[in-house]
C-alpha cells in the first residue's frame, strides 16, 4: 500500500524475508529537502586519539572523510606513556603535515602525558571537540595496546559522540544506512540527537529498530518511538521503522541486533553506554560485542549527556 502526503512518501513494506523472525513491522518515511549538514552548524572539530597502531590509522582515514564532508578540522591526540615523548611528537607532526598536504584539511596535534581513561575525555572537552573518531583493537587485541577491548572505559569519559572503528572497518565517504536501536533507557534522546547530524551530513537513511522484548518497559518503548519520529521529522531525516519479536535466545540482544544490521546493510550502528543491566536493552556486555563486531561495522556511541551546541551550533 502506498499513500502520498505533502513532502513525504509513506509506504508499508517488509524488508526481511527469512523464517522465524517473529512479528516484523516496517514503515518507511522518506522526507524531502535533505540538507548536507545541520542548520546553524558551528565549526566542526574532530578529535582523533591515536596510538600509532592500525585501528588508529583507520580512525584517522575515517575522520578525514568526515572532515571533508563537514568542512571540519582535525585534532590528533596521543597520550604518551613512553620515556621519550619527542619521538611521538615527531610522528604526530608528520601525520598532520601529511593530512594537510594530501587532503587540504586543517590539522593540529597534541602529545600529552596522563591517564587515557580520564584524560581523553578531559582534553576533548578542553578543545571543544564536536565529536571523536577512535579505533579499537577489539576483543582479540593485546591488553597493553592503548585502547584494546577496554575501549568502553575510555568512551565513558567522553561527553561528545564518538565513532568507533576497527582495523578492518571500511572507510566510508558517507554513512548511508544508520541503524538506531530503540530502547527504554532514560538517555535515549541523546542517541537520537547524536544520530541526526551524521544522517544530515551524509543524507543517510535511519532505521528505527525495536525488539519487542518482554523485559522492556512497553510504555517507555512506545514513547521513544514517537520521540524518534518527531525529532527525525523535524530534522528532515529519512527513516524507516522495524519491530521484531526476540528471535535469538542468548543473553542480551546484541546478536539479534547485529544480525539485523548485517541483513539491512547498516554501515553505522548507534549505541549508548548508559543502558541498565536489563538484558532487554543493549547493556555493557552487548556494547562490547557490538563495538568489536565481526562484520567490522562502525559504531556511533552517544554520550549520556549530549552538549547539543557542539553538534547544532
Amino acid at each position: 500500500m502506498i499513500r502520498t502526503r505533502k513532502s513525504c512518501n509513506y509506504k508499508v513494506k517488509s524488508i526481511l524475508n527469512r523464517k522465524n523472525v517473529g512479528s516484523v513491522r516496517c514503515f518507511s518515511s522518506c522526507l524531502s529537502n535533505l540538507v548536507g549538514k545541520p542548520n546553524s552548524m558551528s565549526e566542526v572539530k574532530i578529535i582523533v586519539p591515536t596510538d600509532f597502531q592500525n585501528p588508529a590509522s583507520t580512525a584517522l582515514q575515517q575522520a578525514i572523510m568526515l572532515a571533508k564532508r563537514t568542512s571540519g578540522s582535525l585534532a590528533l591526540l596521543h597520550i604518551a606513556d613512553e620515556d621519550h615523548p619527542e619521538k611521538s611528537e615527531d610522528k604526530m607532526t608528520a601525520l598532520c603535515e601529511s593530512v594537510l598536504k594530501e587532503h587540504g584539511i586543517t590539522c593540529h596535534h597534541m602529545v600529552e602525558h596522563g591517564d587515557i581513561y580520564e584524560d581523553i575525555g578531559r582534553i576533548t572537552d578542553r578543545h571543544n571537540a564536536t565529536f571523536m573518531v577512535i579505533g579499537t583493537h577489539g576483543l582479540r587485541g593485546l591488553a597493553q595496546h592503548l585502547f584494546g577491548a577496554r575501549i568502553i572505559k575510555v568512551l565513558n569519559s567522553v561527553s561528545v559522540p564518538a565513532i568507533v572503528v576497527q582495523d578492518e572497518t571500511p572507510v566510508q565517504k558517507d554513512f548511508r544506512k544508520i541503524l538506531l536501536p530503540v530502547d527504554d533507557i532514560e538517555s535515549f534522546e541523546e542517541k537520537v540527537r547524536s544520530t541526526i547530524p551524521f544522517a544530515q551530513w551524509s543524507g543517510a537513511e535511519v532505521m528505527l529498530y525495536a525488539i519487542a522484548h518482554p523485559m522492556k518497559n512497553e510504555k517507555k518503548l512506545r514513547e521513544h518511538i514517537e520521540l524518534s519520529r518527531k525529532l527525525l521529522n523535524e530534522a528532515n531525516v529519512s527513516f524507516e521503522e522495524t519491530e521484531e519479536s526476540p528471535t535469538v535466545f542468548s543473553a542480551g540482544i546484541a546478536k539479534q541486533t547485529l544480525n539485523f544490521a548485517k541483513t539491512w546493510g547498516a554501515d553505522l550502528i548507534v549505541i549508548s553506554l548508559c543502558d541498565t543491566e536489563n538484558m532487554a536493552n543493549i547493556n555493557e556486555a552487548d556494547c562490547e560485542r557490538i563495538l568489536t563486531n565481526d562484520d567490522h561495522t562502525a559504531v556511533l556511541v552517544a554520550p549520556e549527556k549530549l552538549v547539543k551546541q557542539k553538534l547544532f551550533g
